[in-house]
């Protein structure tokens, strides 16, 4: 054989033993696929005035429902919504909460909705009867008129289950005297469901930190009572009818007081 055909031989040997071996080492590639879901704590809100899940919805809105809230142990709204970054809390003296979202404070008269229907809310919200707050992020005047450009926030009330009896006491306990009671009761009112009944009760006590001269503290004492009743008078009408009272009663810690001492003057703490 001719020395040239020798080499053009064992260079064409040479190629495919090397075509053949990525061939083979290709077949060994093994492919892993891995999947997963992401279960979020609420998968459609009211405030839209839609029922679309919230990557459907065209704006931007935060749902902190029943589960986060009793997870949390929240006895206010404004423990709520520490969870939301773009809300901030302002006064919160003398019974009331105001918050400001945005950077613009959320007027009573404008900026609250209860069941997508506008709330007054001057003073602390009942969290015991809402099963889920909902905060919606940005001008809203599209959809409800006169609001602040901050945004709005939906409160959404419990309502009578079709369940045939359900009953749930809570007791806590804290510090400076804290005692909470709570007792929710309700359930069908016959046996098809079409009539249902729900009833909340709440009381609780607290005794300030601050401690006056003549032994008094600034103990707060709260109640909170609420009725509902639903009765089904079609395949597509219901009847709700919701009643509920909150009495917030107690001395408004506004900090310690300041007497002057007609003897030589000067000022001396009324707290101790």
């Amino acid at each position: 054989m001719h020395p040239s055909n020798s080499a053009a031989l064992m260079a064409f040997s040479a190629l495919t033993s090397s075509s053949v071996y990525a061939h083979d080492h290709h077949d060994e590639i093994e492919i892993i696929s891995v999947m997963g879901a992401k279960q979020a704590l609420s998968s459609n809100s009211s405030a839209m005035k839609m029922d679309l899940s919230q990557l459907e919805t065209p704006g931007s809105i935060s749902v902190y429902n029943q589960d986060l809230i009793e997870a949390q142990g929240a006895v206010s709204l404004g423990e709520v919504l520490k969870n939301d970054a773009s809300v901030s809390t302002g006064n919160v003296r003398r019974g009331r909460e105001r918050f400001y979202m945005r950077g613009f404070v959320l007027e009573p008269d404008q900026s609250y909705l209860r069941d997508g229907q506008f709330h007054l809310s001057r003073y602390s919200q009942p969290i015991e009867l809402y099963e889920r707050i909902e905060v919606l992020k940005g001008p809203s005047a599209l959809l409800y008129g006169k609001s602040t450009p901050g945004g709005m926030i939906n409160l959404v009330t419990k309502r009578a289950q079709e369940e045939e009896f359900h009953f749930n006491f809570q007791q806590e306990f804290g510090s400076f005297g804290y005692n909470k009671s709570m007792l929710d009761v309700g359930g069908a009112l016959n046996e098809s469901g079409s009539i249902r009944a729900r009833s909340i009760l709440s009381k609780s006590s607290e005794d300030g930190w601050r401690e006056y001269k003549d032994g008094s503290k600034a103990t707060q004492e709260r109640f909170v009572g609420a009725l509902m009743l639903e009765a089904d008078l079609s395949d597509d009408t219901v009847l709700s009818v919701n009643y509920d009272r909150t009495e917030d009663e107690g001395g408004i810690d506004m900090g310690p007081q300041h007497i002057r001492n007609k003897t030589n003057g000067k000022y001396e703490l009324a707290g101790k």
